[in-house]
């Protein structure tokens, strides 16, 4: 698994693109906006080959909107990616680094950035590859 992470409109997905020998848009699978996300289980259902999603499906964007999933509907986004580890062990995965900026007053605002700290940080343990992204340039930081 490759990590690729960085604030909102930063160039990951053009940098994750471009990691690709082949394949364009089609080779991503982006997971719902917060609002339309489904639970989890189903959100990382959406990743199965045998289900619904392309096995030319090569990137995974906004993985952020499966942690606020996970803390909208009180799960664990670690448990559900361990229990499902080959849903994305061969595969770029793309999060948005939320930790940045003034904390939410809003409680569950704030359960949602501290889940995705954590989770970026138990795919940062997994992964083979870390990139960081900002402005569009890559920093590799494992």
């Amino acid at each position: 698994m490759h990590l690729i992470f960085g604030g909102a409109y930063q160039g990951k997905l053009e940098y994750a693109l471009s990691q690709l020998e082949s394949g364009g848009l089609e080779a991503v699978y982006t997971f719902k906006n917060e609002d339309e996300c489904a639970t989890p289980v189903e959100a990382l259902e959406m990743l199965n080959p045998a289900k619904n999603i392309s096995k030319d499906c090569k990137i995974i964007n906004h993985l952020e909107r499966f942690s606020y999933a996970c803390v909208n509907h009180e799960q664990n986004p670690i448990e559900y990616l361990k229990a499902h580890s080959e849903l994305i062990k061969d595969r770029i995965i793309i999060a948005e680094d939320i930790s940045q900026g003034i904390v939410p007053l809003d409680q569950t605002e704030r359960a949602w950035r501290e889940a995705n700290g954590r989770m970026l940080a138990y795919l940062a343990g997994e992964a083979t590859c870390v990139t960081r992204v900002f402005c569009g340039i890559a920093e590799r930081i494992k």
